[in-house]
């Protein structure tokens, strides 16, 4: 008989025996590196929150604040992100394993996985195996995709999430029909639950994508069934995102949707903070307007927030948001009320600083799209991603000296796909959404995690084009240095 392997092409088995090799090696570094690495981070800010919450929901608290929980013993509603990476860490820790090594080891399985992904998806758009192969490589090889493991970070999720909801995108545009549109919606929806920024690629990507489909070959848009097609995305997607939304509108005192972010991220971008007198180095600016955080985010931006709130707001309002923000007397700790009450309050501060310094806005936007693009002061974000958001200098110094290279073949690889006629939206539509992420918060490297696991593929795909065109030119060179036949 058979084995199931003999069933398939030659050409394809050897494709995936391939990729299943360079997935493999791709899993063994980021154990390694997780195993020769572990203490090496203390464990606090969103990976705390990941690791506590998942812990409490493999004992059955559900979705509660963990660090509420873990000071305090307080169980209140949370919803600080989104469930997909959560869920999955409580699996792990059910079943196999409660220890931040445990999460962080379970992180690299999703690491390999989007490696696996990102080589489908290269040899899908760029029809050729070695093209997969190099974009697996590549991306095996990246460190900004692999410190995401170590980091106990959503983005290890998120990574896999965005390259299979562009895979199912593609698919869609191959054979378009409602079933496949209703794939990619899905592939949308799991991105959004792993980061809720990623519902941004329903309006910039099912639904242009659902009417240019219509029109391969050249002809008019079909109206009709574009709308079809984006709709079933759409609701697909929202079908698969309701249960956590629900949950959500039910358990706060405030409307939650998909998480508790914003207002944290508004007031946190946002604020003009100087070293008050009488402390050392006073006078100092430490806002995110200017100086040494630009465009970046500032832990000084939480504090003070009774004062500025009576700044910004007349007595009466202020007194409202004073008191959702549940602050412990004297202190900037919050304790008193939900996740929902204190993100009110933090919203307000941010959005009065926004208003405050409007005029400032167009070129701080600027300078937070150019710091994330890593553009704009690329020597700082080593230092600030290596120390302040923990990944090591010498791994941030090396993601950054990786990503120029893969960034300009990137940019060569979007030209040969728009050579071919291949669609290149939805790379576009992702490098449109973190890029506005980033113009409404703070530039930070990690909001790139998107574009990063994107330009493996493309970068793949040129390198294979840059060697056919170099072998043919070599190819050529040696024909005509070859002597002519002399007849006899």
């Amino acid at each position: 008989m058979a084995r199931p392997l003999d069933r398939i092409p030659p050409e394809s088995r050897r494709f995936w025996l391939g990729l299943s090799g360079i997935t493999l090696l791709a899993l063994a570094w980021r154990v390694f590196y997780d195993i020769h690495e572990r203490g090496r981070i203390l464990l606090n800010g969103d990976a705390a929150y990941y690791h506590w919450q998942a812990n409490l929901i493999a004992k059955g608290y559900w979705f509660i604040d963990p660090a509420q929980f873990e000071l305090w013993g307080r169980q209140t509603p949370s919803a600080g992100h989104p469930p997909a990476y959560i869920l999955y860490l409580a699996a792990v820790s059910r079943f196999i394993g409660t220890s931040q090594l445990t999460h962080r080891l379970a992180s690299t399985l999703l690491g390999a996985g989007a490696v696996f992904t990102i080589g489908v998806l290269a040899r899908h758009i760029f029809k050729n195996d070695w093209a997969g192969w190099a974009a697996a490589a590549l991306a095996a090889a990246y460190a900004h995709l692999w410190i995401n493991d170590e980091m106990l970070m959503s983005e290890s999720m998120y990574v896999l999430a965005t390259a299979l909801a562009v895979l199912l995108a593609y698919r869609f545009w191959d054979k378009p029909t409602i079933r496949s549109a209703v794939y990619m919606g899905l592939g949308i929806a799991f991105a959004a639950l792993s980061r809720a920024e990623a519902i941004s690629l329903f309006p910039f990507l099912a639904i242009p994508f659902g009417y240019l489909v219509t029109r391969k070959g050249g002809g008019k848009v079909a109206w009709k069934q574009g709308t079809k097609y984006g709709l079933a995305a759409c609701l697909a997607g929202g079908a698969l995102m309701l249960p956590w939304v629900t949950y959500n509108l039910t358990r706060f005192e405030h409307p939650v949707v998909l998480s508790n972010g914003t207002g944290a991220v508004l007031m946190s971008g946002n604020c003009d903070s100087v070293v008050p007198q009488g402390e050392p180095e006073a006078g100092t600016y430490r806002g995110t307007y200017h100086g040494a955080y630009a465009g970046y985010w500032s832990i000084f931006c939480s504090g003070g927030l009774d004062q500025r709130l009576e700044h910004f707001y007349p007595p009466k309002k202020a007194a409202y948001y004073q008191a959702q923000l549940g602050n412990i007397p004297g202190t900037d700790l919050n304790f008193f009320g939900d996740e929902s009450t204190h993100e009110v309050a933090w919203r307000a501060v941010g959005t009065a600083e926004v208003k405050d310094h409007l005029g400032q806005m167009p070129w701080l936007v600027v300078l937070r799209i150019g710091r994330m693009w890593d553009f704009f002061r690329p020597g700082q974000n080593i230092l600030l991603n290596g120390e302040l958001e923990g990944r090591g200098e010498w791994q941030s110094r090396l993601a950054t000296y990786e990503y120029f290279p893969l960034l300009a073949l990137s940019i060569g690889g979007l030209v040969l796909l728009r050579r071919r006629r291949v669609p290149i939206l939805p790379f576009l539509a992702i490098a449109l959404a973190i890029t506005l992420t980033a113009a409404t918060s703070f530039g930070i490297t990690r909001y790139r995690a998107p574009v990063d696991a994107m330009l493996p593929v493309l970068a793949g795909g040129a390198l294979v084009w840059l060697f056919e065109q170099a072998w043919a030119w070599w190819q050529e060179r040696g024909t005509a240095s070859q002597p002519a036949a002399v007849s006899p």
